[in-house]
This record gives C-alpha cells, sequence and structure tokens, in this order.
C-alpha cells in the first residue's frame, strides 16, 4: 500500500512538472527556459526533475509524446460519440477543435521552430508535420483499400494538401487581421464540409466502414506512443 502511495505521488508530480514545462514552453520557448525555471515553477527541485527525466531534452521528448496521445484520445474520444454520416467532415473539424483547446499543440503545430528551438530539432529529428503527413498518407491508403473515399485520389498527394491546409489554418493569423477573420467555428466548420465532399465516393459511400478505419488508426497509433512512453521508464 505504501509503495503503490509512493508510485502515485511520484505520477502526481511528474505530470505537475509536465503541465508547468509545456506553460513556460509556450510562453518563452523551449531554448529559453531552464531547467531550473521548470522546478521553481513545479515547487520542486532540480534533482526532483532528474529523478523522472534523464535530460532537459528527455523531459521535452516525453511532453510531446503525453501531448500527442492525449490529442489522439480526445480525437478518438470525439469519433466515438460522434453519429453524423459525414465522417471526414467530422475528423477534421475535430481535429482542428482539440488543437484549438490545447495551447502547447496549438504552439507546436504552427511555431515549431520557435517552441523547440533549432538544436533540438537537429538532436531528435523530430518534425511533427513530417510525422503527420507520412501518418495522414497511411490512413487515407487504408481508406482508399477498404472502398471509404473516392478511388481516383492519390492518398500522398492529397495527405500533402491537407497538411497544408491546416498549417495555413494555423498560421492565417501572422497576415491576416483578427477584425477581418470569420469566426472560427465557421471556419472549421466549412473546411469540414471541403473534406467531406472531396474525400465522400459517389453513392451513399460507407461512413461506419470509414469510422471503423479511423478509429482502428487512433488506437494503433495510441499503443505506439504507450509503448514509446513505457520504454523511456
Amino acid at each position: 500500500m505504501r509503495e503503490t502511495t509512493s508510485q502515485s505521488k511520484q505520477a502526481l508530480r511528474e505530470q505537475r512538472i509536465l503541465d508547468v514545462a509545456a506553460n513556460l514552453i509556450v510562453r518563452y520557448g523551449y531554448d529559453k527556459t531552464s531547467v531550473s525555471d521548470i522546478a521553481k515553477e513545479a515547487g520542486v527541485s532540480k534533482g526532483a526533475i532528474y529523478l523522472h527525466f534523464d535530460s532537459k531534452d528527455d523531459l521535452l521528448h516525453q511532453l510531446i509524446l503525453c501531448e500527442m496521445l492525449r490529442f489522439i484520445e480526445e480525437w478518438k474520444t470525439r469519433m466515438q460519440a460522434d453519429t453524423s454520416d459525414n465522417v471526414f467532415s467530422s475528423m477534421y473539424t475535430h481535429v482542428l477543435t482539440i488543437m484549438q483547446e490545447n495551447d502547447f499543440l496549438w504552439a507546436l503545430f504552427s511555431n515549431q521552430r520557435r517552441l523547440l528551438g533549432t538544436g533540438f530539432l537537429h538532436r531528435s529529428n523530430s518534425n511533427v508535420f513530417q510525422q503527420r503527413l507520412g501518418l495522414s498518407t497511411e490512413m487515407l491508403t487504408r481508406l482508399k483499400e477498404a472502398g471509404a473515399i473516392r478511388q481516383d485520389i492519390e492518398p500522398d498527394v492529397t495527405a500533402y494538401v491537407f497538411n497544408m491546409l491546416n498549417y495555413g489554418y494555423l498560421r492565417i493569423g501572422e497576415v491576416i487581421l483578427d477584425k477581418m477573420s470569420p469566426p472560427t467555428d465557421k471556419v472549421i466548420d466549412e473546411i469540414g464540409q471541403i473534406i467531406q465532399r472531396y474525400l465522400e465516393p459517389k453513392g451513399d459511400g460507407n461512413p461506419e466502414a470509414a469510422r471503423n478505419i479511423i478509429l482502428g488508426f487512433l488506437e494503433g497509433g495510441s499503443n505506439i506512443i504507450r509503448q514509446m512512453l513505457d520504454n523511456d521508464t
């Protein structure tokens, strides 16, 4: 019982460190955030942080994995609860909505170089957009093989275009004034409808098969990240 309580306290402390690190890195960027800053804000010693993480890079690596796992799990939950036949619209609008609700993910996808710093990117060979491009291509390939999307679509090209749309949505605020921008929910809904019309095959299609493929893909992604986190502990 004591061991369980101790493990629970350690897990809570580790999560507090990750949460504080996420907030500081979003605010100042990785290069300008020190382990001392994180320790002070989390109310722990520097030594306590190194009990959980081998280095500052290791902390960031695990933070990214944890946030990506949280993202996928939330995406999966919303897809399971969404009974709309417009599966592809739902898939995309849920992605954008979840990212908007998570400051760290928003910063990670919209300004990766400022957030992570060129040093970490070089050391870790981490590029979230390149990783997403590969995963998007694989998912579209599975959907095409199942006949759940148009058969004339090229998965690699379509995945690239979708990532362009995503990146443009994340960065549009840098070139268009807020007062000229339509409401965010309407923008997200319109993007979702565009995706739905583009992917949906002629006829009724098979929204249930498409949903199951997407959910299976998300479950596989969750399992991979969990395994990576387990290997790091």
